[in-house]
């Protein structure tokens, strides 16, 4: 039965039925089970509509799975959509931004998901049509969510400086270069010169590029050693820390360690590490996304910006004397 013969049968119209067989939101839920009721009765329903799969499809592209800063991202976002009842399919860029307008271009004009959420700031080049996107990270062509760290960063320095420590590192590798650059701004704004603010960037990742790192300053600073060290993130800072364990250093009373995304970890071995909120800025990305599968013309016309947070713990205390 065809949709006409079908429209001619119940008495609604053509556009009115496939609306209600594409779930869409403008039917209402009781013209929509009588419209399947009457498709039901009539042999075609099947055809039309496949109801255990009536469900929104949203795709969330990472650009990794093995930091447990984005493992948490997915576990907030498929907590969100469970209650949304909407399926989610993940994807990962691998940091690379033309992967990620690759699978932006096959979610949205071959899968033809209902919505994406992108976990990056880079540019995208592909034609999303009219499928809602949204950016977790600061992103000038996308309704996006972002992260304000700044003042977080700048009070942990701050801190450090408070505590006496006349003399700090920071210790990245080669994805963190923005982390970099953010704490050297800060590090000059607060009077540390070249001598007394040192950057160690290592071509490892996660806790080796810890350990490498600590073996970078003990070769370049000789006995002239930094007493804090600002780590781009936590898993950088607890490779560090153990490289200096295993030296017989101890943290706090030889050096101060810091990191940033406050893992599960970093509570238990009291990491000083600063929290960029990835939870909350998932439910309100999830929050947009739901708004404009509602309403295609939903915008949030500006940036929805999350503030971060210091969590200060013992692993930053005072300089030696």
């Amino acid at each position: 039965m065809t949709l006409q013969e079908l429209s001619k049968k119940s008495g609604y119209s053509v556009s009115t039925l496939s609306k209600a067989f594409n779930n869409s939101d403008e039917i209402p839920q009781s013209t929509r089970e009588k419209i399947f009721e009457i498709a039901k009765n009539e042999g075609c329903l099947n055809k039309y509509v496949k109801q255990q799969f009536a469900r929104k499809v949203v795709a969330v592209i990472v650009p990794e799975t093995t930091s447990e800063a984005y493992s948490k991202l997915i576990r907030a976002f498929d907590v969100v959509a469970e209650k949304e009842n909407i399926t989610l399919c993940f994807s990962n860029c691998d940091f690379s931004s033309d992967k990620l307008s690759s699978l932006v271009d096959y979610y949205a004009n071959y899968a033809k998901v209902d919505g994406i959420v992108v976990c990056s700031s880079d540019k995208i080049t592909a034609n999303c049509g009219d499928t809602p996107i949204v950016a977790l990270g600061d992103n000038e062509n996308l309704d996006c969510v972002s992260v304000d760290d700044y003042p977080a960063f700048l009070s942990l320095v701050r801190t450090i400086k408070r505590f006496g420590h006349k003399k700090i590192a920071f210790f990245g590798e080669q994805l963190t270069y923005y982390r970099q650059n953010t704490f050297s701004k800060i590090a000059r704004e607060l009077g540390y010169t070249d001598k007394c603010y040192i950057e160690f960037v290592s071509n490892e990742r996660f806790e080796e590029s810890g350990r490498d790192c600590v073996r970078s300053m003990l070769q370049k600073c000789g006995n002239d050693l930094p007493t804090a060290i600002i780590c781009a993130y936590d898993y950088i800072a607890i490779g560090a820390t153990r490289a200096l364990n295993e030296l017989g250093y101890s943290v706090p009373d030889d050096f101060s360690i810091s990191g940033v995304d406050d893992i599960t970890l970093s509570s238990y071995i009291d990491l000083t590490s600063i929290n960029l909120q990835h939870e909350k800025r998932c439910a309100v990305a999830f929050d947009i996304i739901m708004k404009k599968l509602k309403n295609k013309y939903y915008h949030t016309s500006r940036s929805v910006t999350i503030p971060a947070e210091l969590v200060l713990r013992k692993s930053v205390g005072k300089a030696k004397k």
